[in-house]
C-alpha cells in the first residue's frame, strides 16, 4: 500500500522476480516519490547493479539488496556460517566545476 509493496517470487527465476519488483518500484517512486519493494521466494537474480541501475536510467536514485542461504564456512570454521549478500546503490555524480 502507498509507496511500498511485497512480492511473492513463487520460487521463480530470480531475474523475472526482480524485473516485476523494480518495474512495481519505480512506478510507486512516480506516484509517491519513493517506491520500496521487497521480494520474497526467489532465487538468485543476478548482479545487483544491473536492478539498481534501472531506477537511475528513470532519472532516480536506485537501491539492490539481496541475501542468500549460508553456504561457506568462515576462515578456520567447520560450520557453513557465511553467504554472499551483494548490494548496489546507483546515483547520479555531479560534475566537479
Amino acid at each position: 500500500s502507498g509507496c511500498t509493496a511485497v512480492i511473492d517470487g513463487r520460487n521463480a527465476l530470480g531475474a523475472v522476480v526482480c524485473n516485476l519488483a523494480m518495474e512495481t518500484a519505480l512506478r510507486l517512486a512516480k506516484e509517491h516519490g519513493v517506491g520500496v519493494v521487497a521480494a520474497r521466494n526467489s532465487n538468485h537474480f543476478g548482479a545487483a547493479g544491473y536492478w539498481a541501475n534501472q531506477a537511475l536510467s528513470a532519472g532516480m536514485i536506485g537501491l539492490s539488496f539481496t541475501n542468500t542461504a549460508p553456504f561457506a564456512a568462515a576462515t578456520g570454521g567447520c560450520t557453513r556460517a557465511v553467504g554472499a549478500s551483494p548490494s548496489c546503490c546507483s546515483a547520479h555524480a555531479r560534475a566537479n566545476k
